[in-house]
């Protein structure tokens, strides 16, 4: 018998993928991680893993024998050695209020490591962001973690982008069709945020946020069904 799919996300881009698996699924969004303390040895790169697992066993909690798929994606732009990458490093880290939702800098991280960008929090927070990816090359970092009854699994997938140099224009008129506020890093590269993208090395989806092809097998795997629609 088919399980129940609980899909842990409200995320408009993760329905409309996962519903290229199977249309039959539930939302019930996770708020798990507004109140998560990160742990000060946990990586950038290793935050969305983390979070992600955190929605996952929070939504298992209250569908019991369900099919639980959770997801997080984060932007991550290494570190780039140049007084104005790290001065605006810094504003964006100063602008922001600590939680999950912040830049993870880590220790230095902004210098030495590199930046993790989640979502805008107002229309500077997104142009700082952007300036920051000005013909430069980052990972979108998509982890993806699945609960089936007292069975769980994870990955993480990432992709390499590279952005076209931005100017001023190219940013405000981004900013203005509202695009970016609600996304990692802040862009979408399935909307006009394609426009900004020079080339992209490694799955679409990641990028978009929810790794369809593995997923569909890692979800295979883990019940032991052929298909779910």
């Amino acid at each position: 018998m088919k399980p129940e799919l609980v899909l842990a996300s409200g995320s408009p881009r993760r329905k409309e993928l996962l519903s290229l698996i199977t249309p039959d699924f539930i939302v019930d969004k996770s708020n798990a991680e507004d109140k998560a303390c990160l742990p000060e040895d946990l990586s950038p790169q290793d935050t969305p893993a983390y979070l992600c697992s955190l929605k996952a066993r929070d939504v298992a909690s209250r569908h019991p024998g369900a099919l639980i798929i959770a997801s997080d994606t984060a932007v991550f732009l290494p570190s780039k050695a140049s007084a104005k990458a790290d001065a605006l490093a810094d504003a964006l880290a100063d602008a922001r209020p600590d939680g999950p939702d912040a830049p993870d800098l880590g220790k230095d991280a902004g210098k030495a490591k590199g930046l993790l960008l989640g979502k805008p929090k107002d229309h500077q927070d997104a142009a700082r962001m952007l300036e920051l990816l000005s013909g430069r090359a980052h990972q979108v970092i998509t982890s993806v973690h699945l609960i089936y009854g007292q069975k769980e699994r994870a990955f993480t997938q990432i992709t390499e982008v590279e952005f076209y140099p931005l100017n001023r224009h190219d940013i405000d008129w981004y900013i203005s069709t509202n695009e970016p506020m609600d996304k990692a890093g802040a862009y979408g590269i399935q909307g006009y945020g394609a426009l900004l993208v020079k080339g992209l090395t490694g799955d679409y989806y990641t990028v978009m946020g929810l790794p369809v092809a593995r997923l569909y097998r890692e979800m295979k795997d883990l019940t032991g069904l052929a298909r779910f629609d």
